[in-house]
């Protein structure tokens, strides 16, 4: 197998492929937790998207912004196969692309940044991990419904 079939069987299996030498600055990133790593871990005295050069560390490589967000996604989403389907229709949960996972995390960042992060990570069809769970507030709605003396009907949960 040649280096760049490799490279290519690597980067499917950890959902991303590599920037090489792209860095970027907590400038770029709107996220707040993302923001934090980046100031935290920055190594770099230079960031590829506002020329900025400091003699301190300001950046990280895009690469490690990217395996972040793989490994958060991977933490909270899984393979949407797993999703009961009935007639062709997924059941119970709204199967969504990587990009759509980000958004709906609430991932920010400038749209250069985001297109380059957008363009490295594989595009698989994710779902929760816990999609056969009602969300947390119905659980609780739900569970408080059912709360009171016998013989009380609330809501149409008796």
């Amino acid at each position: 197998m040649g280096y760049w079939s490799g490279q290519q069987l690597e980067d499917m299996a950890r959902g991303w492929s590599s920037t090489f030498n792209t860095t970027v600055c907590g400038a770029h990133i709107g996220e707040e937790a993302v923001k934090a790593m980046v100031v935290a871990e920055a190594h770099e005295t230079g960031c590829s998207y506002c020329t900025a050069v400091s003699g301190e560390p300001i950046a990280v490589p895009l690469d490690r912004v990217i395996e972040h967000l793989a490994d958060s996604i991977r933490a909270e989403y899984t393979d949407a196969g797993e999703l009961p389907v009935d007639e062709g229709e997924v059941l119970f949960e709204t199967p969504l692309w990587t990009g759509d996972v980000l958004l709906e995390e609430g991932f920010a960042a400038d749209d250069e940044v985001l297109n380059d992060i957008l363009a490295t990570m594989v595009n698989l069809v994710w779902c929760r991990r816990d999609w056969p769970l009602l969300p947390a507030h119905r659980r609780m709605e739900l569970g408080w419904d059912n709360f009171g003396p016998p013989g009380i009907c609330v809501d149409h949960f008796c």
